[in-house]
């Protein structure tokens, strides 16, 4: 299953350098990481489904 798991390097990258700039608060993490969700929905969707396949 985890061969289905790819990050965007570059999308990472971003997220680090938010956090280094001050946006590191465990609520503007989670702003965020749930922003990034809903724009990556074609990408997390599969995860999800071969997760719940594996069981």
């Amino acid at each position: 299953m985890l061969e289905d798991f790819e990050l965007d390097a570059l999308a990472v990258a971003v997220q680090a350098v938010a956090i280094d700039a001050g946006a590191d608060s465990e609520a503007k993490i989670k702003a965020a990481a749930t922003e990034w969700i809903a724009n990556n929905r074609d990408t997390i969707d599969p995860w999800i489904q071969a997760a719940l396949a594996a069981g």
